[in-house]
């Protein structure tokens, strides 16, 4: 009998587990997702036995707009994968800044003040 089937009982196992399964990026940034992911694919078995499987996993949990850039990609390991859509992740948040500061940069400029006489 392995370990963990010794000292953590059925239930708790099938709880992880379907945390596992029901996992998403949702408002998490792609590094606590990771974490989260890496955390309960102990609890996965099967599901993430293989790497093609773990790449899987983790794709189907991203944001939709991550999974939509990460499409195209020709990933070969989960590893691979992690780290494009935490560069990825960046490059939006990083494009996300510049357009808010050239809108407010803008935005300001574009409004003379004018005195009235």
């Amino acid at each position: 009998m392995a370990f963990r089937e010794f000292y953590i009982p059925a239930s708790v196992l099938n709880k992880k587990l379907t945390e596992f399964l029901d996992l998403r990026q949702g408002s998490l940034l792609v590094m606590d997702y990771v974490n989260k992911f890496n955390h309960l694919s102990q609890y996965a078995g099967t599901h993430v036995d293989t790497d093609e499987k773990k790449r899987d996993h983790f794709y189907r949990g991203l944001s939709c707009s991550l999974q939509e850039k990460l499409y195209t990609g020709n990933y070969q390991t989960f590893r691979a994968m992690m780290n494009a859509a935490i560069t990825m992740e960046g490059l939006q948040r990083d494009s996300q800044a510049e357009w808010k500061r050239k809108r407010v940069a803008t935005g300001s400029s574009s409004h003379r003040h004018t005195q009235k006489v």
